[in-house]
């Protein structure tokens, strides 16, 4: 589940009126961050820690405890398809992650274990349901934190799949026993720390152990989007 950090009262309420405005995304939205910010896609919680670079594109740094940096997008998607070209953080109880999340805690997700250079985990919630934690699943990648690739969100009425470098590493259908998600929903991309000392054991253990910012910053790059709605 996407970005278990501290977020402030101020921070909840501007999520709040960016919902309030989005809109349905039509046709699609291509976004190759080595040419710098997209208006689609903005800061929400710690900008300051996100830059752009002409070879590496945008840099999630997290540097230093409670550290959160998030964007998201200024649309909705009711159903669709989310490409990610990326290359997670390094280092144990780092989390790099990109989501679709709705007002009804719809969830679909892609997260990198910073301490797993080897695998990503795909999941996803149905109206916010935690009563159960067995939707997560792992699928193997070459080097997740020291290369880029590409990792879609292909989601529509009929089957949910996960894929990376066009490959399909995860198909879900609406007769799954956990729910299936099926509202609009935005699009977030950022980094949290799993291995925060506040977090749960499970948490902590889930991402590798405590944060260890001695061998920090721990840089998530993300070098393009490409969105089309459905």
């Amino acid at each position: 589940m996407l970005f278990k950090s501290v977020v402030t009262c101020a921070t909840i309420v501007g999520l709040l009126v960016d919902w309030v405005s989005a809109q349905n995304l039509n046709g699609n939205v291509s976004m190759d961050f080595r040419q710098g910010a997209s208006s689609r896609l903005k800061p929400i919680y710690m900008g300051e820690k996100i830059t752009y670079d002409p070879v590496m594109g945008m840099r999630i740094r997290i540097d230093g405890p409670k550290q959160a940096p998030t964007l998201q997008s200024d649309f909705y998607l009711n159903y669709g398809r989310v490409e990610v070209v990326a290359q997670a953080a390094p280092g144990k109880g780092i989390i790099s992650a990109y989501d679709l999340l709705s007002d009804v805690k719809d969830e679909i997700d892609v997260e990198w274990v910073g301490a797993d250079n080897n695998r990503v985990q795909s999941n996803y919630f149905y109206r916010g349901d935690t009563t159960t934690w067995g939707r997560g699943a792992f699928h193997d990648v070459n080097r997740a934190t020291s290369s880029f690739h590409r990792y879609t969100i292909d989601w529509n009425r009929d089957r949910l799949l996960w894929l990376i470098d066009g490959q399909v590493v995860r198909t879900l259908t609406p007769g799954a026993p956990e729910g299936y998600p099926d509202t609009p929903s935005v699009l977030k991309v950022g980094s949290w720390i799993s291995g925060d000392p506040d977090n749960s054991e499970g948490t902590i253990g889930w991402g590798g152990g405590l944060a260890d910012f001695s061998q920090a910053p721990f840089d998530f790059y993300v070098q393009s989007i490409y969105v089309e709605a459905y």
